[in-house]
Order: structure tokens, then C-alpha cells, then sequence
């Protein structure tokens, strides 16, 4: 059921959690995962072989712009917000 791509993540610091986070994404996601630091090239090589990359934009922020979800204030990440305006491709 995974899609055709890759997904940019911030693996956790505990490396038995984060092969945990990684096989849950999985299931329902893409199966090749790139973690953000030097993630450049393999960025690049996805979309230039016509593959989907997701952004998954899952920690928790401690500053942003506050919005409203299910009924509570959370931030928002201020970059995805800016492509939501400008009609581009981005959702937190």
C-alpha cells in the first residue's frame, strides 16, 4: 500500500524508537525514508526519476504561528504556511 518515493525525516535520537517510527511509516507510506541532514542529492534523485518526496512535518514546535486543531492552539511551521498562501504544494 506504500506509495512510489521517498519521505525527508528527522529520525529520533534513540536509535531502537526510530527503527519503530521508521517500520510505522512504512506501512501506510513510502519505504524509503531520507533523514534531512545531507538529504540534498537523494532529494534530487527522487524527483528527477518522477517520484513522489514527502516532507513529514511531525515534531512537536516550540515556536511558529499559532493555529487552531481539533479545538486547540498548536503551531504551525511559519515555511509551510507561506507555500499554503502562495497556492503552492505544502501541508502541515
Amino acid at each position: 500500500m506504500g506509495f512510489d518515493g521517498a519521505a525527508v525525516v528527522r529520525p529520533p535520537n534513540n536509535p531502537y524508537i526510530a527503527d519503530w517510527v521508521a517500520r510505522q511509516r512504512r506501512i501506510n507510506g513510502p519505504a524509503t525514508m531520507i533523514a534531512k541532514h545531507n538529504a540534498a542529492r537523494p532529494m534530487l534523485s527522487q524527483l528527477r526519476s518522477g517520484k513522489m518526496l514527502c516532507m513529514l512535518v511531525d515534531q512537536k514546535l516550540r515556536e511558529g504561528i499559532a493555529v487552531p486543531f481539533f479545538g486547540r492552539g498548536r503551531y504551525d511551521h511559519a515555511r509551510a504556511r507561506g507555500a499554503r498562501t502562495q497556492d503552492r504544494r505544502a501541508v502541515s
